[in-house]
């Protein structure tokens, strides 16, 4: 007898960010963390990897950052679940956030999809050395012509001039 499985690729989506939600606030008590939000736009370079722009606010301060997204481990045959996804953030002058999550794209109108995932801060450069947080991202995917475009938004905590 088969074991029946209680999730399907389509409902993880929602059990996440479900969970995301829920957790947001006792996240956000935590008395060092810095609000996290923004927004930016990447291209295909190859494949499974996009590069680009975003604008990114922590706390009281705006970067523009460079973005690299590469997907580490990649989505079993026609399916639209990254497993392992590893998002690198340089907000210049050596600083830097480099997060591991999993992401989703969910069909609109295929080759258009919808994007959504989370970021788990893994590690940070100069004023972000020893950072963590959670980082939600959403945006639109489009597989035609190889762009995407996302919004973050999260906690950050133990920055260096807190």
């Amino acid at each position: 007898m088969k074991a029946r499985r209680w999730t399907s690729i389509s409902s993880m989506p929602v059990f996440v960010l479900a969970w995301l939600i829920a957790s947001g606030p006792a996240l956000a008590k935590k008395p060092d963390g810095k609000l996290v939000f923004g927004s930016g736009e990447a291209t295909a370079f190859n494949a499974t990897q996009f590069d680009g722009d975003a604008n990114l606010n922590i706390g009281d301060a705006s970067f523009i950052v460079t973005l690299l997204a590469e997907p580490i481990q990649d989505p079993e045959t026609g399916r639209i679940y990254f497993p392992k996804v590893e998002h690198v953030f340089d907000l210049g002058d050596g600083n830097t956030l480099t997060t591991i999550g999993e992401e989703w794209a969910l069909p609109m109108n295929p080759p258009v999809f919808s994007l959504m995932g989370y970021m788990k801060i893994k590690r940070g450069t100069g004023r972000f050395a020893g950072a963590r947080g959670l980082l939600l991202v959403g945006g639109e995917l489009n597989m035609g012509m190889g762009t995407a475009s996302i919004n973050v938004s999260g906690v950050i905590y133990h920055l260096k001039d807190d």
